[in-house]
């Protein structure tokens, strides 16, 4: 997909999506199309049984009182075939008996162990380049369906499987400070030395909404089929005065007067609205905004229709859009 293709919301669209931000406090909005690398490979991955959760739940019920199978459910408010299905797991783990009342008692001295087990599959990898070289690149948790073909006019990526094998070595600290599925534990198969020899790669662009409140820096994927949230979640948070955030910062638009002027009049032409002189760009406590003036008539128009706070500009040129809502005044 050319950046001359990519779509960006309608004026009443961005309303709708500034009103489903979690922020109390917005400063600036920025539409874009972040290019990231889908890369999928072969791992091995931890993975915990889908009744763990409820063993260690029944045993610390155990533990408190002997309980039969309909106690439990009473107690636990959870499905009996999930119940009976943990009951048996840890009944041959030895850590509960069953009694002859019927009751069930947990085995102090054979306290339940922590279980895991891992598992072969192939994972999809969502890899962010950050153009900082204390942190390369962030591992970002994208919805399937959302990601487009990348612009053909970026580079090809170079990236070696050993980058993967690294980081699936580091602590788990480490692993969520770049966003890496902390299950991932080994690179499956040979390790050639070039990573499109023996996985799949391809660029694709995730259309981001960017917004800025603080020192605080978020990025929310979005569906562009609907122009919705993808999360209520950022796909990553920044402080703006970090190496990443100052790296993002420098990359999103700074439209001058002859850029708003230009927005202004691709959203006039769509409302047959007329010409109108424009005040500057504020980031104010509300959100971003720029003062239009227009007659009272059509502003009085626009009340009737309830557009009057749904007007929005999108200003920049290439993958990002700075935006900001239309003041409509009369002086």
């Amino acid at each position: 997909m050319s950046d001359v293709a990519l779509p960006f919301p309608p004026s009443e669209q961005v309303a709708h999506l500034r009103l489903e931000l979690p922020e109390t406090r917005v400063e600036s909005v920025v539409f874009g199309w972040l290019a990231v690398h889908t890369v999928e490979l072969l791992c091995e991955m931890m993975v915990q049984p889908v009744y763990e959760p409820f063993k260690q739940l029944i045993y610390n019920t155990l533990i408190e009182s002997n309980c039969t199978d309909a106690e439990l459910q009473a107690k636990l408010n959870l499905p009996m075939r999930w119940i009976r299905s943990a009951l048996g797991q840890l009944s041959r783990q030895k850590c509960i008996e069953l009694q002859d009342s019927g009751h069930w008692q947990a085995n102090r001295n054979r306290p339940l162990a922590e279980s895991t087990r891992t598992i072969i599959k192939r994972h999809r990898f969502f890899v962010y380049e950050t153009g900082v070289q204390s942190q390369p690149y962030l591992f970002l948790q994208i919805p399937p369906g959302i990601t487009f073909p990348g612009s053909s006019a970026d580079q090809p990526w170079s990236f070696h499987i050993s980058n993967f094998e690294q980081i699936m070595q580091k602590s788990a600290g480490d692993k969520r400070r770049i966003n890496f599925p902390e299950s991932a534990i080994r690179v499956v198969g040979p390790s050639p030395t070039r990573l499109e020899s023996a996985v799949t790669h391809r660029l694709e662009v995730v259309a981001v909404m960017i917004v800025t409140g603080g020192e605080q820096l978020s990025v929310y994927g979005l569906d562009p089929n609907v122009w919705k949230l993808a999360l209520n979640q950022p796909l990553m948070q920044i402080q703006k005065s970090e190496p990443l955030g100052q790296s993002l910062g420098q990359v999103l638009p700074q439209p001058d007067r002859v850029g708003w002027t230009a927005a202004w009049e691709k959203v006039r032409h769509s409302l047959t609205l007329p010409p109108a002189a424009l005040g500057d760009y504020q980031e104010v406590a509300t959100g971003p905004q720029i003062k239009i003036k227009l007659p009272a008539s059509i502003i009085e128009r626009l009340k009737l229709q309830k557009r009057t706070n749904s007007i929005w500009l999108l200003a920049g040129t290439g993958r990002f859009r700075r935006a900001a809502q239309a003041l409509l005044t009369t002086n």
